[in-house]
């Protein structure tokens, strides 16, 4: 039981960290159009290939950022791989 309430209040307060920080973020950036997948999903992908999926990608004056959670902050994509990526918005 105690296991199950920590990993749930663990979750809950990741999540909440990662909205704060990613809303404060994409505001400082103001991008052109962004989209944000769930925390859950990243929490899903984690670890995976970068090119083709992402945490929350931008695009502003048509550069294309990803979200880095190492950073707390977005990096440029290269063009080339770009176009690995669905919906860059």
């Amino acid at each position: 039981m105690f296991a199950i309430a920590f990993f749930t209040t663990a979750y809950i307060a990741a999540a909440l960290s990662a909205n704060f920080f990613q809303t404060r973020t994409i505001a400082a950036l103001a991008p052109d159009c962004f989209r944000r997948g769930s925390f859950w999903h990243s929490v899903q992908i984690a670890g995976e290939e970068f090119q083709f999926d992402t945490h929350v990608i931008a695009r502003k004056y048509g550069v294309v950022y990803g979200w880095s959670f190492k950073e707390l902050d977005f990096y440029p994509i290269p063009e080339s791989v770009t176009i690995n990526l669905d919906n860059v918005c």
